[in-house]
């Protein structure tokens, strides 16, 4: 039997609820740590590591849709970083082949 969404809400134990809310908080918590770890040893963002770890995953490149679907951001958003890592000497961007 399917549930709406107000039926299910409703029969979540809070315990579980409380959970959830604990692990929002941790990771928020763990992905702060990660960003300031970043910004102070390497002057560096996490949005701009994040896409030069899945550069490293690919030695042969990726286009930029692909990038941007693996990253799960908008085009436009991996396009700025690009342009500012490539600016910086960080990677290679090529035309399409």
């Amino acid at each position: 039997m399917q549930h709406d969404l107000e039926t299910r809400a409703a029969t979540i134990d809070h315990s579980e609820l409380r959970l959830w809310l604990r692990l929002l908080t941790c990771t928020s918590l763990i992905e702060n740590r990660i960003r300031n770890y970043l910004r102070v040893q390497f002057d560096c963002t996490l949005p701009r590591f994040d896409l030069m770890a899945q550069l490293a995953k690919e030695p042969q490149g990726m286009r930029m849709g692909d990038l941007s679907a693996r990253l799960m951001v908008s085009n436009g958003n991996v396009t700025t970083i690009a342009n500012q890592l490539e600016k910086e000497g960080l990677i290679l961007r090529q035309g399409q082949q």
